[in-house]
């Protein structure tokens, strides 16, 4: 199970789901490493800016005891449902099927997921299905020695289409990941960010820029004491808070 994963569906996600399950990025501190419990499931709220009070679901995730991600649906912030996953497992292979909701559609879409993980534990190829069992699509992962992903190939069978990104990184003094820039096979960056650490807290700021260098947007997410996200908050470039998420998780006994 990824301890420290960010939730965003967008670039940012791609990246560093992957880079928090996978390489030396940092443990969030926690007040007692020995008694971290495992989750049984996670809710995530959209929340008022001002008031903080909850408006909305807009995730649950629920986890098997081994910390096996089992069941995903997702919301929109107006609270109907966007997606449904479930999962399976079977040694290094994890199975995804997910039915997509799209408002004003009278028929859900259904694709299937694959995958696969080396030795290492690390993941290694993605391989997307439609409903009729066709390979859509598959992203496969190459990583150093350290297990710092280096590159990702995205093939798009039916276009025809390869797609390779490069990751690069600036570490700080203590080898924590400090900055993740992402070029495309033209060497064009298509996405950058900072990571900065509060030293004694246990908050991780992400500072999400645009290809020429300035802020896009800053993402602040305080962990509790279990080293589990709290909250997540979403600024603007000029610092205006723009969205908030709470947090909330079951554990096992």
């Amino acid at each position: 199970m990824m301890k420290y994963s960010i939730h965003k569906i967008n670039i940012l996600t791609i990246i560093l789901l992957i880079i928090l399950s996978s390489c030396n990025y940092p443990n969030i501190p926690t007040e007692n490493q020995n008694k971290i419990p495992n989750i049984k499931s996670e809710t995530q709220w959209l929340c008022d800016i001002q008031t903080n009070s909850k408006i909305s679901v807009i995730s649950r995730k629920t986890y098997d005891i081994n910390g096996n991600i089992t069941s995903w649906i997702t919301y929109n912030d107006s609270g109907e449902k966007s997606s449904e996953s479930v999962y399976s497992y079977n040694q290094n292979m994890k199975y995804e099927s997910r039915t997509i909701h799209t408002a004003g559609e009278k028929c859900d879409s259904v694709i299937n997921l694959i995958y696969s993980y080396n030795q290492k534990g690390f993941l290694d190829t993605i391989t997307t299905l439609n409903i009729s069992g066709d390979t859509v699509s598959q992203s496969m992962f190459d990583y150093d020695f350290k297990g710092n992903l280096l590159s990702k190939i995205e093939l798009k069978i039916a276009q025809g289409a390869v797609n390779k990104f490069n990751y690069k990184y600036q570490f700080n003094g203590k080898g924590e990941v400090s900055e993740i820039k992402v070029h495309n096979q033209n060497d064009s960056i298509i996405s950058w960010e900072s990571v900065n650490y509060a030293s004694g807290e246990r908050t991780v700021k992400v500072v999400n820029y645009k290809p020429n260098g300035l802020i896009n947007y800053v993402y602040l997410y305080k962990y509790n004491i279990y080293g589990w996200i709290d909250v997540e908050t979403e600024s603007d470039s000029d610092g205006r808070i723009i969205r908030r998420i709470i947090y909330e998780y079951e554990y096992y006994n």
